[in-house]
């Protein structure tokens, strides 16, 4: 991205995530880093922005409102689903 480090670097997932947070194509959303980014901030902050969002879901701002509905109505049924995802996609 040229536009980098005055703008947010882009982040988009290789891998599949079952996440209420990251799109189809991998994408997560990036609204709470692009509203609070300075150029100063560094790929440590964009690490724990990424960490953060993957430790606390939310349906609000959701990239997949699927996986959000699932995430907001069982908890459960998301976990195990999530865990198959990892089983099937990230090993």
């Amino acid at each position: 991205m040229n536009e980098y480090p005055f703008k947010a670097p882009g982040i988009k997932f290789l891998t599949k995530a079952y996440h209420p947070n990251i799109d189809k194509e991998g994408k997560i959303c990036m609204q709470a880093l692009e509203s609070n980014w300075v150029p100063t901030k560094s790929a440590c902050d964009v690490v724990d922005f990424v960490l953060t969002t993957f430790r606390a879901p939310t349906d609000e701002n959701a990239q997949d409102m699927e996986i959000a509905t699932v995430w907001k109505n069982s908890r459960s049924k998301w976990a195990a689903t999530a865990a198959e995802w990892v089983q099937l996609y990230a090993k």
